[in-house]
């Protein structure tokens, strides 16, 4: 008996002082750094087993906000895992949103608990119920032995964190101030598990995932049946793993969806950027800001439109990715592989697409390889018309860097164009030869009830790859609205020759499509756009 007491002493003497399971905030708003409105609570799950005691979560908690108002924090709170807008509480199945602010001076910590290496500590927003962190200034910070992220959209089961996931509404804005997750697998999930729905809004600041222990992937954009979506349009991000666009790996049923729109900003990439693999779905628009590679060899690269082949069959899988640059977006990585990739991946299922507002070149560069299968659109915008003959220089390589190697064997480019790779100024260019009319969206030489009952088809439908000419968006934003309907109206009964070459076609037309040509396919290819 004493051998017992001894060593039940010396347990406690150990344990932090005060520490508990939970500490749950359900108090008015205000600052969440009064110590009132924190509940100790046994059962995450249950309110009503608060013990009593009122506190701020310390050092080895799990904290959790659900108080349904919007709350600042003040100060530092330091918790192994914060969680704003989960678990699900008992016997409630609905429950408002929560907004909690982040501003200048204020820190949120999750870090592990010493003595235990294998503790995943997490921020995580959006879980049971929808939440927002708007961070304005402050810090948060995420290190641990395994695997500590911050997640947006969706948070891991408590008790196996690899299994069960809850679902959630999550919104991280971002327009001052540092997130910094650091540890041997550190991960950024923006809608990235089971059905979530993550977006990240960020405007300035600057986000850091520095993962210690090999390329594995670090950031996931809609991944796993989720859906997530980032808009970059200042601050840096950097990343030093693999970036995850519409991945889903194993449940063709569930498929991912993940957009990035860029239109400011820096994202710096070490490593790998895939667009699309195996069921999933993934959509890089570069309109702005700058895409760059860093690290000692400038190793990142893009994969688009690929699965595994050590998990999947060609043909089995359903993934699609399109990368969309214009004149303004910056991107200066190592290399790319469109509708190839790791030895596995099929033209169909990648797309290109080069909008256009001037005669300016593109600002692309390729340190080596480039290899672009699949589709090519070009989309004019901002009522611009260029004149037939007018080049543009889409993207220059580096001979000097190692070798290079171009290949551009687009199965269907947008008819009145051609891309050609011009060595001796180790350059491609875009070349137009002709333009289409306004309003004639299915290129058959008239402007007429055929081609209104196109636009009318794709009426102000959201498609997170955007709508083309094909489908009746003439201005080339991307969606079908008045602005088409005018220059369809305005070209009203406009008869005339059809532009040479075939249009990109619908997606159950690509069965047609060959690697180099058109050739009758054996089997029926998946949609391109979601």
């Amino acid at each position: 008996m004493k051998k017992i007491a001894v060593i039940l002493l010396a347990v406690c003497l150990c344990a932090p002082v005060g520490w508990a399971a939970y500490v749950d905030y359900q108090g008015a708003g205000g600052s969440l750094n009064v110590a009132g409105n924190w509940y100790v609570i046994t059962d995450p799950n249950n309110p009503a087993s608060r013990t009593g005691e009122t506190r701020l979560p310390t050092y080895g908690d799990d904290a959790f906000i659900r108080n349904t108002t919007t709350d600042t924090v003040a100060g530092t709170l330091t918790t192994i895992r914060l969680e704003v807008g989960s678990p699900q509480i008992t016997g409630v199945p609905s429950q408002g949103p929560t907004t909690v602010y982040v501003p200048s001076g204020a820190t949120i910590t999750a870090v592990r608990r010493i003595g235990q290496d294998f503790s995943e500590p997490y921020v995580a927003v959006g879980g049971y119920y929808p939440a927002t962190m708007n961070i304005t200034g402050g810090n948060v910070l995420v290190n641990g032995a395994v695997t500590p992220f911050v997640s947006v959209g969706s948070v891991p089961d408590l008790e196996d964190p690899e299994a069960a996931r809850t679902v959630g509404v999550g919104v991280l804005n971002m327009t001052g101030g540092s997130i910094d997750i650091t540890s041997n697998a550190a991960e950024f999930d923006v809608g990235g598990h089971s059905g979530a729905t993550g977006t990240f809004n960020m405007s300035g600041g600057s986000v850091r995932v520095n993962r210690y222990r090999g390329p594995d992937r670090s950031v996931r954009i809609g991944g796993r049946g989720g859906n997530g979506t980032m808009n970059l349009s200042g601050g840096t991000f950097t990343d030093n793993a693999t970036i995850d666009l519409g991945v889903e790996l194993n449940d063709p049923n569930v498929p991912a969806y993940g957009l990035l729109n860029q239109t400011g900003g820096v994202y710096q990439a070490s490593y790998r950027l895939i667009i699309g693999e195996n069921y999933g779905k993934g959509h890089y628009r570069l309109l702005g800001g700058t895409l760059q590679g860093v690290g000692p060899d400038e190793t990142a690269h893009i994969w688009m439109g690929r699965f595994r082949s050590d998990e999947q069959v060609p043909g089995t899988y359903t993934s699609t990715g399109k990368m969309t640059f214009n004149q303004t977006g910056v991107l200066h990585l190592n290399s790319m592989w469109m509708g190839v990739g790791g030895g596995a991946g099929e033209p169909d299922h990648s797309q290109l697409e080069l909008k256009l507002n001037s005669a300016n070149p593109f600002q692309i560069h390729w340190d080596e390889t480039c290899e672009w299968y699949g589709l090519l659109e070009v989309s004019l915008t901002d009522g611009y018309t260029p004149a037939p003959g007018t080049e543009w220089k889409v993207y220059d390589y580096d001979l000097a860097h190692r070798g290079h190697s171009t290949t551009l064997a687009f199965s269907v480019i947008t008819p009145g164009f051609r891309i050609v790779d011009r060595p001796a100024t180790k350059s491609v260019y875009l070349i137009c030869d002709a333009l289409r009319h306004g309003g004639d969206a299915n290129n058959d030489g008239a402007v007429n009830v055929g081609d209104l009952g196109i636009l009318a088809g794709n009426w102000q439908q959201y498609d997170m790859f955007g709508k083309s000419w094909e489908e009746g968006d003439f201005t080339g934003d991307d969606v079908v609205n008045v602005g088409d309907l005018g220059v369809l109206a305005g070209a009203w009964g406009w008869t005339g020759t059809p532009v040479p070459g075939a249009p990109v076609p619908e997606p159950a037309s690509l069965m047609l499509l060959a690697l180099g040509g058109l050739a009758l396919r054996r089997r029926a290819k998946p949609s391109l756009r979601a």
